[in-house]
């Protein structure tokens, strides 16, 4: 928490003019803001998670490949993990490849990013319409209720005329 912290203080203005901006424009178009708005930060926590698997992966990879290597059981002496990404996304610069060991890492880090990106906006869209297109209950034989209320207990609302009439039509 203290890194985000200290960000905010370092770009006091930048985040005052944001807030400014983001703000009123979310409280206007709060229907349609607000589904923008979850899908950012679910995104963001996909990064996140697929950015702290990968590191995991590379560090078994790196231990694995440094206490497997004949040059270290013989010398007995440790030496630089051979690969290794950034361990913390906000307390280190994600986008500094020096801190990338083989350097493709960065870049394939890059492609999942996209390619989660890609998952969340295509295959998973954001739902930008406030109203339901549910047109259900009349196509399977349902009786319409009076002001959408329930009926009381014991009446069933399914028309079962309408349903066996209707099993002609289909082939």
């Amino acid at each position: 928490m203290e890194p985000i912290i200290t960000a905010i203080r370092e770009n006091l203005t930048i985040v005052a003019v944001i807030a400014v901006l983001l703000v009123p424009a979310i409280y206007f178009m709060q229907q349609k803001a607000a589904a923008f708005v979850f899908h950012t930060i679910e995104y963001f926590v996909y990064v996140l998670l697929m950015h702290y698997m990968l590191y995991a992966m590379v560090q078994v990879a790196a231990w694995y490949k440094q206490s497997t290597a004949m040059t270290v059981v013989e010398e007995g002496a440790e030496r630089a993990m051979p690969f290794n990404t950034p361990a913390g996304i906000i307390s280190e610069n994600f986008f500094n490849r020096a801190l990338y060991n083989p350097t493709w890492l960065f870049y394939f880090e890059a492609i999942m990013c996209v390619a989660l990106l890609y998952l969340v906006v295509v295959v998973r869209p954001t739902a930008y319409g406030g109203s339901n297109n549910f047109k259900g209950d009349k196509e399977r034989g349902m009786k319409p209720q009076p002001g959408g209320a329930r009926r009381a207990a014991g009446r069933g609302r399914y028309d079962r005329t309408r349903a066996q009439s209707g099993r002609s039509k289909r082939s």
